[in-house]
Parts: structure tokens; sequence; C-alpha cells
């Protein structure tokens, strides 16, 4: 089971980091509606996904109320890509 889901993981990191490359650097402020995520929010959620990993197989109980979640937050390609891989390891 664990190889079916490492090459999930691996499947799905060449999608994100596609999806993450292509963001243009003028472009971080992008909403597709006035309700929608920035693409910058939306593009660090997506780079931090692979981090949930650990703390999802990990951890019994998720409350923010004891442990405050503090989103990444990268507003250039560069930086985003960088903590996406770091996550991903």
């Amino acid at each position: 089971m664990i190889e079916e889901l490492l090459r999930e993981i691996d499947q799905e990191a060449t999608t994100s980091r596609k999806m993450l490359e292509r963001i243009p650097a003028d472009k971080f402020g992008w909403k597709p509606h006035a309700k929608s995520m920035t693409i910058e929010r939306l593009s660090n959620h997506i780079a931090e996904l692979p981090g949930w990993i650990g703390v999802t197989l990990n951890t019994e109980q998720l409350d923010f109320a004891v442990n405050p979640y503090e989103p990444t937050s990268f507003d250039n390609t560069g930086d985003l890509l960088a903590f996406f891989e770091r996550t991903l390891e």
C-alpha cells in the first residue's frame, strides 16, 4: 500500500509542479471571481499539501484552537516552487 501511495504522490507532484511553475510573476493577486481566493493563496495551499501527509498520519485530531494554523505566503514562483519541493521531501 505504501508503494501505491508513493506512486500517487509522485504523479500528483508532477501535476502540481506544472501548475505552480506556470503562474506569471505579475498575476499572484489575480482572482477568477470576487469571492475566490487569489492565485497566490491557492498556489500556497497547493504547495503546503504534501506537508499535511505526515500530520494526517500522525495526529489523532486536528484542533486549530490548540494548534493555530499559519498559512504560508510566497508571492513569487521561485520561492513557491522551492517550498513545494521541501514539503514534498
